[in-house]
């Protein structure tokens, strides 16, 4: 509903490897109160990647975001580690935590993913992998951080069960798309209804590898109820 924070963690694999991003978006509109833990999650994560290099301890990445967070009072809602690694499997040995006291090394792929979440009301993380160079990092995800609210910019696509389907269910969900007389000028939300998150996901492929995907400037793609 209005007002509601919607957590899009999402990733896939290439050739073996796996890759992993959140970001968060609130539907239609916000509070300022929202607005300012979106801010303070996207800061924290933006100070923790600053400060990679080789050399810095692991922990002390954890703690520049953690602190962050704390200072304006949000800590005990920091509710887990800043990040983990990620190679062929999605989490590999290794973490961005308040007790690994390793160095970071060139070579090295972790997640930054700072998170506020207030029980019973609202969450926000923001997430990206760094890759660690000679002298600092980059950041492989490159999707905006900053606040956005769904308000006039989605055309929400309901795919339900009761919808029936000739054929693989992902090709029928991608032929509906270009349907929207939104088509050129919006984003397309596929919603899961009440479809579990394997098809979600097949839904999600399929439309991404159509041709129908390249009419839409942008598309963003969820499991979560809208």
């Amino acid at each position: 509903k209005a007002g509601d924070s919607i957590v899009i963690d999402i990733g896939g694999k290439k050739d073996r490897y796996c890759s992993d991003m959140t970001r968060t978006y609130f539907c239609k509109e916000a509070s300022d109160e929202y607005k300012k833990i979106h801010d303070i999650v996207r800061v924290a994560n933006e100070k923790a990647e600053k400060i990679i290099r080789p050399g810095v301890r692991l922990c002390d990445i954890d703690l520049t975001a953690r602190n962050y967070i704390s200072s304006f009072g949000y800590g005990e809602y920091f509710t887990h580690r800043l990040g983990h690694f990620i190679g062929q499997t999605d989490h590999e040995f290794g973490d961005v935590s308040s007790t690994n006291t390793e160095t970071v090394k060139p070579g090295m792929i972790f997640s930054i993913e700072p998170g506020i979440y207030l029980p019973n009301k609202m969450g926000v993380r923001v997430e990206d992998l760094v890759l660690v160079t000679e002298d600092g990092c980059i950041v492989l995800n490159k999707v905006d951080k900053i606040f956005t609210s769904f308000e006039n910019t989605i055309v929400p696509i309901k795919y339900e069960s009761k919808i029936e389907c000739i054929g693989n269910p992902r090709y029928d969900i991608a032929k509906m798309a270009p349907q929207s007389k939104y088509r050129n000028k919006y984003q397309i939300l596929i919603t899961s209804g009440s479809l579990g998150s394997k098809v979600i996901n097949d839904i999600a492929i399929g439309f991404l590898n159509s041709d129908f995907s390249k009419k839409f400037t942008t598309t963003l793609i969820t499991g979560s109820k809208y």
